[in-house]
């Protein structure tokens, strides 16, 4: 277990570093103004934090009330590309307990092969932290922007990966879809991303399912 530990502290090291979060250099990657607002918010966190990481879906995502910090660190258009820029930058001086992360839409537009690579590279760094790691699937969509059998592919590896590496395992995709696996009508707006029920439906869903564990339920529920 040392050893394993060992192994992966050089490896997000490593990682760090070719994220850009290793150090300076007229290289160093500049954060968006986005990734700014995070970073801010993130300073302002005390350790035993919860960090959600994701797309637009995620920013847009309300936080539950919960008796630690949460750090919404969703980024409108965001891939897994755009996490290997900031994630080093975004990791520095953070102590979370948990991260969620709910990547893999945006994906669908680049070399669909070197997902499974990236997305374990970031789990990978994230776990290295000695935080708890849980992998949210894709939603299901209903405007034909992303294929449904590649969204199925997305999911089956964050689920194999889930499994391989003990990571919990957040089956949003079937939270959200409908029985023909589509998003449904009254969670969406564009048939993509959520709206206010959506967003409930979602909320409520990440409660039911990391709220045992950090006391994230509401009181009138207990």
């Amino acid at each position: 277990m040392k050893m394993a530990r060992l192994g992966l502290s050089l490896a997000v090291v490593l990682f760090l570093l070719a994220c850009g979060g290793g150090g300076g250099g007229d290289g160093e990657y500049v954060p968006t103004a986005r990734e700014t607002e995070i970073l801010s918010k993130k300073a302002g966190l005390t350790n035993g934090a919860a960090v959600i990481i994701g797309n637009s879906i995620t920013e847009a995502l309300p936080m539950p009330p919960a008796p630690f910090p949460i750090l919404n660190a969703g980024i409108w258009g965001a891939n897994t590309l755009t996490y290997y820029r900031f994630l080093g930058k975004l990791l520095q001086r953070l102590q979370a307990r948990l991260f969620v992360v709910a990547l893999g839409v945006n994906d669908a537009h680049l070399d669909i092969a070197s997902f499974p690579e990236r997305y374990e590279a970031i789990c990978s760094a994230l776990e290295a932290t000695g935080a708890q790691v849980a992998v949210a699937t894709v939603l299901p969509t209903t405007n034909g922007r992303v294929n449904a059998e590649l969204i199925k592919k997305l999911n089956e590896h964050i689920a194999n990966l889930s499994r391989d590496k003990g990571y919990l395992h957040l089956d949003s995709f079937s939270a959200i879809a409908d029985e023909r696996g589509y998003l449904p009508s009254a969670y969406t707006y564009d048939g993509l991303h959520l709206n206010d029920a959506g967003n409930e439906k979602l909320k409520g869903f990440y409660i039911d399912k990391v709220g045992s564990l950090y006391d994230l339920k509401p009181k009138a529920d207990r």
